[in-house]
């Protein structure tokens, strides 16, 4: 089977992750503020433009510590009730394995307040009341819909990636793919894409 290298190469290791190292960074310190009881924001922002890597860095970062990951998606259903009974589940408790579990509450800016009715409070009930750490992602932080959950988080920017950054990566894959690819064709690939 063909898989898009999009899939085939998404990255399972935070090695794999190109660009925002420092990003990065800190979501591990906080992630290691978690071993040492809860630190004083239970749930991180994470924002930036698309395909800046704010997602996959989560994925990278759960496979890597043994995490069990929850992740909730823009297109799954985020009303009250909904989120209570996922991410507020998931908060309050390990997997049935007793590993430590890391909540993914993905591109928050793109709730709809009339189809996903008292989503907004209700993710910052579930922050404040947090046993576990709690990750979301925003495309646009300051979209005024979100300031409260803004407000309740530590936020952590991501930047779009550079020639320096994508270039290496893009070449990465070609190698892996027996491609052999011109340097121009790759900053034409990076430049048309952002």
């Amino acid at each position: 089977m063909n898989l898009p290298w999009t899939v085939k190469y998404r990255p399972k290791s935070l090695s794999d992750v190109a660009g925002n190292k420092a990003a990065i960074q800190q979501i591990l310190d906080w992630l290691d503020a978690w071993t040492k009881g809860q630190p004083k924001k239970k749930a991180l922002l994470l924002h930036g433009p698309p395909g800046t890597g704010k997602t996959v860095s989560v994925e990278a970062v759960a496979n890597e510590r043994g995490l069990d990951l929850v992740e909730i998606n823009a297109s799954d259903k985020r009303n009250r009730e909904a989120l209570e009974r996922t991410v507020g589940a998931a908060t309050r408790q390990s997997d049935l394995f007793g590993r430590h579990r890391l909540t993914l509450i993905d591109e928050v800016d793109g709730i709809n307040l009339s189809e996903d009715r008292g989503a907004v409070d209700t993710m910052v009930k579930l922050i404040e009341e947090t046993q576990t750490p709690v990750i979301l992602t925003a495309n646009d932080p300051w979209d005024p819909k979100i300031g409260p959950i803004r407000n309740a988080t530590l936020m952590i920017e991501y930047k779009r990636l550079g020639l320096r950054d994508t270039i290496p990566y893009l070449r990465r894959i070609a190698q892996r793919e027996g491609v052999e690819v011109d340097e121009q064709a790759l900053r034409l690939i990076v430049d048309r894409n952002e």
